[in-house]
C-alpha cells in the first residue's frame, strides 16, 4: 500500500527522469511502482520497458512489453506497446495472450520452442532509529531476494506464456522485533492462446484493474473474440489482499464483461458485472462500464463502478490527456467514490476476528453489512497537471490537486475516522539536463501541501551525475517544514540521500543507497506549566541498502 500523494509524486519523478534521459532512476522508480496496486501500473509497466530499451536491455524490455500486453490486452495504448515490441522483434504485430484480428503469421513473432528471460536481484536492507538522548534501535535488517521470469512458446496453433514474480525477505533481526521471514508471490500464471478459435485464457495468480476486478487474485480469465472488435470475457477467482497472503477460499468472485473496440477508429467500450461472495453472503454486486476516446492528441477515459447490493457508487472517474503540441502536455482527473471499495468484508476492519463467519457469533447479516458501510469512507479528488519542454535542456512540470472525504461512523467497538477536511497540494519541478556535463540531470522541486491539521512546504534538490560509461552518482536533499494548526508546533525534516549505481556489461548492476532523516520539532510553550521545559525534540533515522541486479 502507498498513499495516493506518494504515488503521484513518484510517478511524476519517474516521468521526469525518463524525459531527462536518467534511465537508471526511471527504471528504479517504475520497478518499485509495479509492486503497488493502482491504475498507475499501466503507465509504469509500459515506460519501464521504454527505459530498459533505452539502456540496451532489450530482453528485459521485451519482457515488460509482453507483460503489459498480457495484463492489458485491450487497453487503448495496447497498439502502441505492440508496435514497441514488434520493433524489437522485427515483426509487424504480436500479442501474448490474445489474437483477435491477426492471422497466424501476423500474430506470431515468436520462434518455435521456449524463450525464457527475466531478472533476479538481492538487496541488503538496514535501518536504525535514533532518539534524542534515549539511545537507538535497529528498525530493519534483512535480505530481500527477488526473481522475475517470463517464458513463452509459439506453436502452429497455440501460443503459451508463463510469468512468475516472486520474492523472499530473510529477517536478520534475531530479537523478535522484526516481521520474520516472509515470502511474496506477486504473480504466477500460465496463459494459452488458440488462434484458430480466437480464444485465450490465463490461470494462476494475476492482477487486473478492469472488468470489476479489484487487483490481485488467484483464478482464471478467459476471453473469446467473436468478432475482430467484439470480445466476451469471463473471470473467476479468490481475492488476494497482499503478495504474501494465501487467498481465503471462503471469499470468491465471478464475473463477465464485453469489449467493443475501435469504434469509429477512436472509441473503446467495456461493460461488466462482478459478483463477490464471502462466507455464503454477498460481498459485492458490481455493475459498471468504461469508455475511452483516443486520437493523436487526446486520450479520455470514463469509468463507473456501482454496487447494486449496497446501492453505492464505488468509483466514478474521468481522466484526460491532451497533447497541446510537441512541447506541452496537459492532464486532468476527477474521481470520487468509496475508499476502500465497499464490500461486506470491510466489516472486519478493526475487529479482533478475521472472518465474516466469526462475526456472525455477535451480529446478524444485516448488522454486518451496516458495519461494512460504517468502515467505508467517501472521498473525492481533483488533479490538473502540465508538462512543458522549455527548451531541449529544460523542462517544467507542475500539478495542482484537491481532495476531501466524509469520514466514517463509529460502530462495533471501532472508532470513527474523522473528516479530514479539504486537502490542497501544489507541486512544481524544474528539470535540466547536461548542465555541468553531458548526460547529467538536475532537478529542483517545490511542494505545498495543506490539510485541516497541517501545512507542509518541501524543497527538493536532486542531481544525477554520470562518471564514465558505467558509474552513476545521485546525491539528493529534501527539506520539509510542517506547521501544525492544532498545537502550533513546527517540525523541520532534513532528508539527505546518496545513491551509487555501477553497471557492468548492461546485464548486471550493483546499487548502493544511503540515506537519513533528521527531525527537529519546536513545541509551543504551555502557559499552564510552572516552568518551561525543553521545547525542542530531536530524533533521526538512517538506512542503507546494498544489492545487485542481473538480467538473463
Amino acid at each position: 500500500a502507498m498513499p495516493d500523494q506518494q504515488v503521484t509524486e513518484l510517478m511524476a519523478e519517474a516521468k521526469s527522469a525518463l524525459l531527462s534521459q536518467d534511465y537508471e532512476r526511471s527504471i528504479d522508480i517504475y520497478t518499485r511502482m509495479l509492486q503497488v496496486s493502482g491504475e498507475h501500473r499501466r503507465e509504469a509497466l509500459e515506460f519501464l520497458g521504454v527505459a530498459l530499451e533505452k539502456t540496451g536491455q532489450t530482453a528485459q524490455a521485451k519482457a515488460e512489453y509482453a507483460a503489459y500486453l498480457a495484463a492489458f490486452p485491450d487497453d487503448t495504448d495496447t497498439a502502441r506497446v505492440q508496435q514497441r515490441l514488434a520493433a524489437l522483434d522485427g515483426v509487424t504485430e504480436i500479442r501474448t495472450d490474445t489474437f483477435r484480428s491477426a492471422s497466424n503469421e501476423e500474430a506470431s513473432g515468436w520462434t518455435s520452442g521456449w524463450d525464457v528471460f527475466g531478472n533476479a536481484s538481492q538487496v541488503y536492507l538496514h535501518g536504525v532509529n535514533q532518539f534524542d538522548d534515549a539511545g537507538s534501535e535497529v528498525s530493519q535488517s534483512g535480505v530481500l531476494s527477488q526473481a522475475n521470469i517470463l517464458a513463452r512458446r509459439h506453436g502452429s496453433r497455440f501460443d503459451l506464456v508463463g510469468r512468475a514474480n516472486v520474492a523472499y525477505m530473510y529477517d536478520l533481526l534475531d530479537d523478535g522485533s522484526g516481521p520474520g521471514d516472509q515470502a511474496f508471490i506477486s504473480s504466477a500464471y500460465l496463459g494459452i492462446a488458440d488462434r484458430d478459435h480466437a480464444l485465450n485464457a490465463r490461470v494462476g495468480r494475476q492482477t487486473l484493474f478492469s472488468d470489476g476486478v479489484l487487483g490481485r487474485f488467484d483464478g482464471a480469465y478467459v476471453s473469446y473474440a467473436w468478432r475482430p472488435n467484439l470480445a466476451f470475457n469471463f473471470i473467476t477467482g479468490f481475492p488476494v489482499d497482499t503478495p504474501r497472503h494465501v487467498p481465503n477460499t471462503n471469499r470468491y468472485f465471478y464475473g463477465a464483461s464485453v469489449d467493443l473496440t475501435n469504434v469509429a477508429s477512436a472509441w473503446d467500450f467495456n461493460v461488466f458485472t462482478n459478483i463477490g461472495v464471502v462466507d455464503d453472503i454477498s460481498d459485492r454486486q458490481a455493475v459498471g462500464a468504461e469508455a475511452q476516446y483516443h486520437n493523436d492528441d487526446w486520450h479520455v477515459v470514463g469509468l463507473v463502478d456501482y454496487d447494486a447490493s449496497y446501492e453505492v457508487l464505488n468509483t466514478g472517474l474521468v481522466y484526460g490527456t491532451w497533447r497541446l503540441n510537441d512541447r506541452v502536455v496537459l492532464n486532468g482527473r476527477y474521481d470520487f467514490g468509496a475508499s476502500p471499495f465497499l464490500t461486506t468484508s470491510n466489516a472486519l476492519i478493526g475487529q479482533q476476528v478475521t472472518t465474516i463467519e466469526a462475526l456472525r457469533a455477535t451480529y446478524t447479516d444485516g448488522q454486518i453489512r451496516r458495519l461494512a458501510r460504517n468502515r467505508t469512507d467517501q472521498v473525492q479528488h481533483t488533479m490538473f497537471s502540465v508538462s512543458a519542454a522549455m527548451s531541449q535542456r529544460f523542462q517544467l512540470n507542475a500539478d495542482v490537486g484537491y481532495g476531501d472525504n466524509t469520514g466514517t461512523v463509529a460502530s462495533g467497538g471501532v472508532p470513527a475516522v474523522p473528516k479530514m477536511g479539504p486537502q490542497y497540494y501544489l507541486n512544481t519541478q524544474f528539470v535540466g539536463s547536461s548542465i555541468f556535463k553531458p548526460g547529467d540531470t538536475a532537478i529542483f522541486g517545490l511542494r505545498y501541501y495543506q490539510t485541516r491539521t497541517d501545512v507542509t512546504n518541501t524543497a527538493l534538490f536532486d542531481m544525477r551525475l554520470p562518471v564514465g560509461d558505467a558509474l552513476r552518482i545521485n546525491p539528493r536533499l529534501a527539506l520539509s517544514l510542517r506547521d501544525s494548526k492544532q498545537d502550533d508546533s513546527q517540525q523541520l525534516t532534513v532528508s539527505p540521500l546518496l545513491r551509487i549505481l555501477y553497471r557492468w556489461r548492461t546485464r548486471f548492476r550493483i546499487e548502493l543507497e544511503v540515506g537519513s532523516q533528521m527531525y527537529t520539532r519546536e513545541l509551543s510553550p504551555n502557559p499552564m506549566a510552572p516552568l518551561p521545559g525543553d521545547l525542542t525534540e530531536e530524533s533521526s533515522a538512517y538506512y542503507m541498502t546494498l544489492g545487485y541486479w542481473m538480467e538473463f
